[in-house]
């Protein structure tokens, strides 16, 4: 814990009913010292009232901002960064012995910087108003360090909540619960269970049973189960609130994030602490999480391939045990504690 008097301010989307990794982020860390200093940046679901709430509110970051002295942004793309990049500038400008860190969450952010060349520029003139750039994926943070940013760049995790050893058992005459968190969007990969379902042989098909859950296109996602008569197979079980995730991760025998586009997804991380192996895409930095020691990789969109995975879960039952405890083993690294200290350290350096 950093001293009293080397205030650090934090910024990003902080409402109760708000969904999404940045808002978990920072409730994780709040959750874990609630006398972390927080600044909303998020006001409305509408997006004009949202910006207008937002630059209306402007006085009032700058009036808070005398008090601290490092303001630690958290971003994605779009809006987001442009929200951002606003209160960025004027720090900047109007306390220019303020120390700035900005942190990316965004799996596309590459994608969003490099798609138009104004952008590009106006993001870097962003990048060099802060001290320092954390980045939560290899790629992203080998892709920037290759720029001259004249700033400094640091690898950071996303915190997990602590938990003790899971037991799992995989009860050879059940069928298998494979649990999906997440948005039901395309990019998230959830029309492919659908796809992957109509896919596997009939004796497979009756020994799982996908657990769906997540805001987006509900309505679309069930009427697609519906049409193609996958009820019995694939259940879309709402939006979840902390203690029902928590139930349905302890329930479940795996977790599936069939992704096209990620960053550090917080659905693994937390799968993973369950003690839950996982069968993901190698998108963002997933493949710092997911190896055959504690689940299964496959090509976003593959559906032979994830058919295979499914497959081998389903005939080799008691290989599971072995990859539920190395997933645990991995999660620890991602504890709340341990990320909480490794930030710690980068503010010490910058106060």
């Amino acid at each position: 814990m950093i001293n009293n008097q080397e205030k650090v301010l934090v910024v990003g989307p902080f409402k109760e009913d708000l969904k999404g990794g940045i808002y978990e982020v920072i409730k994780a860390f709040k959750d874990y010292d609630d006398n972390i200093h927080i600044y909303n940046t998020i006001f409305s679901q509408n997006t004009f009232l949202n910006t207008l709430f937002f630059l209306l509110s402007i006085p009032v970051f700058l009036w808070r901002a005398k008090q601290f002295n490092l303001f630690h942004f958290h971003t994605s793309v779009t809006g987001s960064l442009y929200r951002k990049s606003i209160l960025i500038f004027l720090l900047s400008f109007l306390f220019s012995k303020k120390k700035i860190i900005l942190q990316i969450h965004s799996g596309k952010f590459i994608e969003f910087y490099e798609e138009n060349l104004n952008r590009k520029k106006y993001i870097n003139f962003i990048f060099r108003k802060s001290n320092t750039l954390l980045f939560i994926t290899k790629d992203q943070y080998n892709y920037f360090s290759n720029l001259n940013l004249k700033c400094d760049l640091k690898l950071i995790k996303n915190p997990i909540q602590r938990r003790n050893a899971p037991h799992k058992n995989f009860n050879l005459q059940q069928p298998l619960k494979i649990l999906f968190l997440g948005k039901i969007t395309k990019q998230k990969g959830v029309y492919d269970l659908i796809d992957v379902a109509n896919k596997l042989e009939q004796e497979v098909r009756r020994n799982i049973e996908f657990l769906v859950a997540g805001i987006g296109e509900i309505n679309s996602f069930k009427i697609k189960i519906k049409d193609q008569n996958l009820t019995n197979i694939i259940r879309y079980i709402g939006w979840l609130n902390p203690k029902e995730k928590a139930k349905y991760l302890k329930s479940s025998d795996i977790l599936i994030l069939p992704s096209y586009s990620e960053a550090m997804p917080m659905s693994i991380l937390e799968g993973m602490s369950f003690g839950l192996p996982i069968i993901a895409t190698p998108v963002g930095a997933i493949p710092q999480l997911v190896n055959h020691k504690n689940g299964f990789l496959y090509t976003p969109g593959n559906i032979n391939q994830l058919a295979s995975c499914i497959t081998y879960c389903i005939k080799n039952r008691t290989e599971l045990k072995k990859l539920s405890t190395q997933s645990y083993l991995y999660s620890k690294d991602y504890f709340i504690d341990n990320v909480y200290d490794e930030l710690n350290q980068i503010y010490k350096q910058l106060l």
